[in-house]
């Protein structure tokens, strides 16, 4: 497994190659998930800090035809897993969602997989062309990756919040005092 750098700093995230990020975050997973048998990095890779990998891989999830899921459950799962919902899936990290459709692009994937749902359950994956967005073969499941790997839980968020608050309050309190 390849493991590229990452940014330093998340200011600089943006500017991250839209192909290595995917691919880091590939390999993030399959280090997780103990499937890498050896690992190439760079020096600069090798510096950086990592989520803790049982963080990175219980975010990770597998869908299969046959299966019951919730969809908007599944769409709050992938929001928190860094996916980004769009219009139409362009790319790595994106899902489109259309009544009983979910168009997920996986992380690690060259293609979307659309997941059709009857109700609560999984009536076939098949993947779609890029171009056309039409969908043709099957698949009988889909592995789904964070697409980030920056992750928090719910109280995380509250506190971050909470201090944010706080210090633009402390802050606006120190300007209206130096006037």
């Amino acid at each position: 497994v390849l493991l590229p750098a990452g940014t330093d700093s998340l200011v600089y995230k943006k500017m991250a190659s839209a192909a290595s990020e995917p691919e880091r975050l590939n390999a993030l997973h399959e280090i997780a998930c103990g499937r890498a048998e050896i690992v190439v990095a760079p020096v600069s890779a090798l510096m950086q800090k990592y989520p803790d990998p049982k963080n990175f891989s219980r975010f990770a999830f597998s869908l299969s035809v046959g299966e019951e899921y919730d969809l908007n459950e599944l769409k709050k799962s992938l929001v928190n897993m860094g996916y980004k919902a769009v219009s139409l899936t362009e790319g790595a990290g994106q899902f489109s969602s259309r009544g009983d459709i979910l168009d997920i692009w996986a992380t690690g994937r060259d293609y979307a997989v659309r997941a059709e749902f009857f109700g609560d359950e999984l009536e076939s994956l098949r993947k779609v062309d890029g171009e056309t967005y039409l969908s043709s073969g099957e698949e009988k499941s889909l592995e789904v990756i964070p697409a980030t790997d920056v992750f928090y839980t719910k109280r995380e968020a509250e506190i971050a919040s909470e201090e944010l608050t706080r210090l633009a309050k402390s802050e606006r309190t120190l300007s209206v005092a130096s006037d």
